[in-house]
């Protein structure tokens, strides 16, 4: 048996705003540096490189790889996600 009309075509999609920038404070940055070393070495890196080369979290961060990463010269790569 087949669908005559697509049911989904009868619902109503909202389109999500974006979200408002969220600012962490320098106290709350420097607590979380000091419990990843404790807690969490892995996610150091990732907090180091989100907060203060600014790489945003969705989509870029979450993509980088150590060979992106040249520390002798202080830079970091970012590839085209498409």
């Amino acid at each position: 048996m087949y669908l005559i009309n697509n049911s989904i075509s009868r619902l109503d999609f909202i389109k999500p705003s974006p979200k408002e920038v969220e600012v962490v404070s320098p106290e709350d940055v420097a607590k979380m540096l000091e419990m990843a070393p404790k807690n969490d070495l892995g996610l150091l890196p990732y907090l180091v490189l989100g907060f203060f080369c600014g790489i945003r979290p969705m989509g870029e961060l979450t993509l980088l790889q150590w060979s992106d990463v040249d520390l002798q010269n202080r830079s970091v790569t970012i590839r085209s996600t498409s």
